[in-house]
C-alpha cells in the first residue's frame, strides 16, 4: 500500500517499434490539489528538458527513433494507494541523438541511495542505452562520470523544487521513505527485460528433428 503524503514523479519515452519505457522517484511530499500538482510536474519537466542540453544527457545515448515524452506527478494524499491527483508536462528536446547500436532492452542502473542498509532502502532507475560505445561489455568511465553527474544535477534540481522535503526511496511494505543522499553508476550495462513485450522479431526459423 502507498502511503499517504508522497508522491511519485514519473519520466517517461518512446523506443522503436511502439516500446515505452518508465523511470520514476518518489518524494515526501504530496502536491495539495490539482494546481499543485501540475506546477510540480511543470517545474520538474522544465527542469529535465533544460538539463538535456548538458554532458551526459540520457538523450546522447538514445538512438534517434527514440525519445523522453513527459513528466507526469502523482500526488497520495490520503491511505487508499490511489493517486489523489495527477498531472503531466511535456519534455521539449527529448529525441534521441545518435544510431541506435545496441537492443531496445539495454539499460544503465543509476542506484539510489539513502545511507540505511537493506534492499527497501535503495533504489534504480533504468535509463536506456541504445546509443551507447561499449568496450568489452561496457560504457567508458568518462560515460560514467558524465552521467551520475548529469542525474545529481537533475535530483538536485528537483529537491530544490521541494524545498523542505526531498526525493526518497519509499518502502511501501514499511510505509515509509528515506531521503536520497547519493547515487551511484557503473560501468556495466543491464537488462529492461518489461521492454521486450512489443518487439516483433524480423525472422524466425523452426526445424523439425528426425
Amino acid at each position: 500500500m502507498i502511503p499517504l503524503g508522497y508522491s511519485r514523479n514519473v519520466i517517461s519515452g518512446h523506443l522503436p517499434g511502439g516500446e515505452s519505457f518508465q523511470m520514476s522517484v518518489w518524494a515526501n511530499e504530496a502536491p495539495s490539489d490539482e494546481a499543485a500538482t501540475q506546477a510540480q510536474a511543470d517545474a520538474f519537466a522544465s527542469d529535465f528538458s533544460t538539463k538535456l542540453a548538458g554532458t551526459g544527457s540520457p538523450t546522447s545515448f538514445l538512438g534517434s527513433a527514440g525519445g523522453y515524452d513527459k513528466i507526469t506527478v502523482y500526488s497520495y494524499l490520503d491511505n487508499t494507494g490511489k493517486a489523489t491527483f495527477g498531472a503531466e508536462s511535456n519534455i521539449t528536446g527529448g529525441t534521441g541523438g545518435t544510431t541506435q547500436a545496441l537492443p531496445d532492452q539495454v539499460a544503465l542502473v543509476i542506484t539510489l541511495l539513502t545511507g540505511y542498509s537493506g534492499r527497501r532502502n535503495r533504489g534504480r532507475i533504468y535509463m536506456p542505452m541504445q546509443a551507447s560505445t561499449i568496450t568489452n561489455g561496457q560504457i567508458s568511465t568518462t560515460n560514467v562520470d558524465n552521467i551520475s553527474a548529469w542525474w545529481k544535477g537533475l535530483f538536485d534540481a528537483w529537491n530544490a523544487h521541494l524545498g523542505t522535503q526531498k526525493l526518497v526511496v519509499l518502502s511501501q511494505i514499511r510505509g515509509d521513505g528515506k531521503p536520497i543522499v547519493s547515487l551511484e553508476v557503473d560501468s556495466k550495462l543491464d537488462i529492461q527485460r518489461r521492454r521486450a513485450d512489443k518487439v516483433v522479431p524480423a525472422y524466425s526459423k523452426s526445424q523439425v528433428l528426425a
